[in-house]
């Protein structure tokens, strides 16, 4: 089983093969709903920027954009294709940044790594910190797949953690925010039996 810095590593040594393979799935009506949640001009985080396609899809629409990785390489990847956004090296359980510093928080497939429960509730606790009041929230996970169906979707070079709808918004709302919306999505083009959690939630 592999853990969180397995995974980190993982990123780091595919890093520009996952950027350029993971251009390919951005959810860019997600995107923009989130965005019609937020004022014009937005300042977000997105935590769990990845090689920072979202951060540039966000700041195209007029977002100031900061995104935040724990992985080298793929911060590397960010900064060499979007030299025009601010890229930090960080953990989500202590975010470098002062309360209330985000109209909003893009964390999208970004809690699947975590390999507790205290480190999601804790991640969870960071993002309402650094939010703003009505800032609002967005979390994407993995659904936990039907037992028939694990195999297919089992990644050996990644730990992934599973979620349930209802689980996930409990966790949002003992933490403090509101649930705007939440629904299950199943990405275009993605694996079979693979089913995502989309939650939309207010400070």
């Amino acid at each position: 089983m592999k853990n969180f810095n397995d995974t980190i590593q993982w990123y780091d040594e595919h890093a520009k093969d996952y950027s350029t393979a993971s251009f390919q799935t951005a959810s860019v009506e997600l995107i923009d709903t989130f965005l019609n949640y937020l004022p014009s001009h937005p300042t977000i985080l997105d935590a769990g920027c990845g090689s920072g396609r979202d951060c540039d899809l966000m700041a195209k629409k007029g977002a100031s954009m900061i995104g935040l990785d724990l992985s080298k390489g793929l911060l590397r990847e960010a900064k060499r294709k979007y030299p025009h956004i601010d890229f930090v090296g960080a953990n989500f359980l202590d975010i470098p940044f002062e309360k209330e510093t985000f109209d909003g928080v893009w964390a999208h497939a970004a809690l699947v790594h975590l390999e507790t429960v205290e480190d999601v509730k804790k991640s969870l606790e960071e993002f309402y910190r650094v939010l703003k009041k009505k800032g609002i929230l967005h979390i994407y996970v993995r659904e936990i797949p039907p037992i028939d169906e694990k195999d297919l979707i089992y990644d050996k070079e990644r730990f992934f953690r599973y979620f349930t709808k209802e689980e996930m918004e409990g966790y949002i709302k003992d933490s403090g925010f509101t649930i705007k919306d939440s629904f299950l999505r199943q990405r275009k083009g993605g694996r079979q039996g693979l089913r995502w959690v989309c939650i939309f939630a207010q400070k």
